[in-house]
């Protein structure tokens, strides 16, 4: 599968999640918001996969999943075209920010765009353990260890809680290598 139509039908599918409307809303008073950007850390991660594994760096800005967008759309510069549609779930729009290489998708809590998802297709980007798109299946299973793989996704989830509706960090593969990375709340499975 190409690169453009694989980008079409992850963007389908990601408009679909957005605009599911089977899930009740989300008490937003259990979100993790935080829009003050936390300095980035240099060392790459080991160990078992956690919150840390989570955290989207970028520029010195670090950003987490449920946080307002403000400060990430500030460190990725105004480079991006605005897709948004009535949320099905709160007040207000679910926003898709679309960068060459990035793509952010929001939900309307607190007056404030949270973070949902963070879609990576830049091969210039590492996660906290090194891992960027265009790496091999096998290096990233060295980094994060064993992961939930189906063939497409190779997905690790934030322990504790429901694993159906815990925060992840997902890898697209294609042709055994890393096509887009995705950090996902996973908050439309609440």
């Amino acid at each position: 599968m190409n690169k453009k139509r694989f980008l079409i039908i992850m963007t389908l599918i990601a408009l679909v999640i957005l605009c599911s409307c089977a899930k009740s809303p989300a008490d937003s008073s259990t979100a993790a918001s935080s829009s003050e950007a936390v300095p980035t850390e240099t060392t790459l991660l080991t160990g078992a996969f956690g919150e840390r594994d989570l955290v989207f760096s970028h520029e010195g800005v670090d950003v987490v999943l449920l946080s307002d967008v403000q400060p990430l759309l500030a460190a990725l510069g105004d480079g991006y075209t605005l897709e948004a549609a009535p949320s099905c779930m709160f007040d207000g729009e679910d926003k898709r920010f679309v960068y060459s290489d990035y793509e952010i998708f929001t939900y309307p809590i607190d007056g404030m765009d949270q973070i949902d998802e963070i879609m990576i297709t830049d091969p210039g980007y590492a996660t906290p353990r090194g891992i960027s798109v265009g790496d091999a299946y096998d290096e990233v299973v060295a980094a994060y260890g064993d992961g939930t793989f189906d063939d497409v996704v190779l997905t690790y989830i934030l322990p504790g809680g429901d694993p159906e509706s815990n925060p992840r960090l997902i890898f697209g593969i294609q042709d055994g290598r890393v096509g887009y990375i995705s950090f996902y709340s996973a908050r439309n499975m609440w």
